[in-house]
């Protein structure tokens, strides 16, 4: 709380602000404190020592050196995590991801789902583009996210547009959310980003070749994840192989593992 220094909430993937030094999230392993030079004052250049005049038990230190340490161990656990994929468009466009982040209670809005303006949508539209090629994944998130939307926010009008029909495995799912109220379209996002539409989001949906245009308070997006930063060098590292989309391949769980002794 005393540190002046503010940046992009990383877990909410950049929106709300967050301090400099600090727990990084709820429940964090270990639960210590971690401080982003690249947000720190001090580290900027700037004469700034707040957070460790107010650290009661010395635990920052400002000036300390940078050290290597070698360390034994008998095997190596990968977890490189993601970067949340982005999407284009005016405001009152976001991906699936910040909705998510918006319905958690220690998200940037403190779980309430917020319009570009500020205020609670009257529309929502969960849609993914006719160009997606991830599968299942992205509508079994869409539809528990209108599942979430509906049980948090139920004066929220909830549409889910795109995939239903290459996802025969979740019919059922599908079924229950439309006796809850939630719109069902048979249609997907054309590639193009949407357009802005008074306060809210104009967008072309396609159904083969019948195209049509709806207007909603927010739109959200299935964006593909992406590899974070750093995963292919720590790949080359580990001598590790990396799968089409960029992320590490899993190895047999049966085989002998990875060689980096030689």
């Amino acid at each position: 709380a005393a540190c002046p220094a503010e940046r992009p909430d990383p877990w909410s993937g950049g929106r709300g602000l967050v301090k400099a030094v600090g727990i990084p999230y709820p429940g964090c392993l270990p639960h210590v404190s971690a401080l982003d030079p690249a947000a720190c004052l001090h580290h900027r250049g700037q004469a700034c020592d707040a957070c460790a005049r107010a650290c009661a038990f010395g635990a920052i230190r400002l000036d300390a050196a940078s050290e290597v340490r070698a360390v034994t161990a008998g095997a190596i656990v990968v977890a490189t995590g993601l970067a949340p994929g982005e999407v284009d468009g005016p405001p009152g466009v976001v991906s699936t991801f910040a909705v998510e982040r918006m319905l958690h209670p220690n998200g940037p809005t403190g779980g309430a789902l917020l319009a570009a303006d500020g205020r609670p949508p009257g529309s929502l539209l969960l849609a993914t583009t006719a160009a997606e090629t991830d599968g299942e994944l992205p509508v079994r998130e869409l539809l528990k996210l209108a599942h979430l939307v509906r049980a948090k926010h139920p004066a929220v009008a909830v549409a889910v547009a795109g995939g239903l029909g290459r996802a025969p495995g979740v019919a059922a799912q599908a079924r229950a959310l439309e006796a809850e109220g939630v719109e069902l379209l048979d249609a997907e996002l054309l590639p193009e980003p949407p357009v802005a539409a008074g306060r809210g989001v104009g967008v072309r949906l396609a159904q083969g070749l019948l195209e049509t245009v709806r207007a909603f308070d927010l739109v959200a997006v299935h964006a593909p994840a992406t590899p974070p930063d750093g995963a292919r060098a720590l790949a080359a590292l580990l001598r590790l192989p990396l799968g089409a989309g960029g992320f590490l391949e899993e190895g047999d769980p049966g085989g002998q593992g990875v060689d980096l002794s030689r």
